[in-house]
């Protein structure tokens, strides 16, 4: 599993069941788990509407539209190292993902030139504080986008949104289906990753689990 975790981004794994404890107890095999900002450490997704949602989160600006690629936790100081999606619910409405390579390889050398350059401003209840697109910890490399939350400071920045949402739209993604009970588990650092549209599925309910290296 780490393996595969390590070289793709991201794993599947099949589950017949998946209690909490169970959750926990693999998410913990992995690295140290961190609480939602709700304060749990295993939080529900599920579908809302701009009224059923804090202001300004996916939920809110996108309701049961698609949602954008992105980091998870982008608005924190450090995102999550990585994140576990458990379905509690069968579901046709898919997650998508990208390895941050397949977006890097397709740049020409101005594009990754804007890239570097770009400079953008996170704000949060609790803090304001810039970022860039490639960054790095402790000699780690990450990156971190989120069109949701990261306002585009410098003109880099506003090109580098268009030339990511173009990448994008060019890029095979990978589609992580939901219909049986499943694990997935990705490097939110090397990985970007979306949800499908909703639609007539307003039933689909996820468990996400925060995870960050030991």
């Amino acid at each position: 599993m780490l393996e595969e975790l390590k070289f793709n981004g991201w794993c599947e794994i099949s589950s017949d069941s998946s209690t909490d404890k169970q959750l926990l107890d693999l998410a913990s095999q992995i690295g140290r788990i961190y609480a939602h900002p709700n304060g749990n450490l295993i939080d529900q997704i599920i579908p809302k509407t701009k009224s059923q949602s804090t202001k300004n989160t996916f939920s809110y600006n996108y309701q049961l539209e698609a949602f954008p690629f992105h980091t998870d936790t982008a608005f924190w100081n450090l995102p999550a190292r990585f994140v576990l999606l458990s379905n509690a619910t069968s579901s046709n409405v898919a997650t998508t993902i990208i390895h941050i390579n397949q977006l890097l390889a397709s740049l020409t050398d101005k594009e990754k030139n804007v890239m570097s350059n770009a400079i953008f401003l996170l704000k949060t209840p609790t803090a304001n504080f810039y970022t860039k697109l490639l960054n790095k910890v402790n000699n780690k490399p990450f990156f971190r986008f989120d069109p949701n939350c990261m306002k585009a400071m410098n003109k880099d920045a506003m090109a580098a949104t268009e030339i990511i949402k173009f990448k994008l739209e060019a890029i095979s993604v990978n589609r992580i289906t939901w219909e049986r009970q499943k694990i997935l588990i990705f490097d939110n650092w090397n990985t970007l990753h979306a949800r499908e549209i909703i639609g007539c599925d307003r039933k689909r309910m996820l468990k996400r689990i925060y995870i960050n290296e030991i």
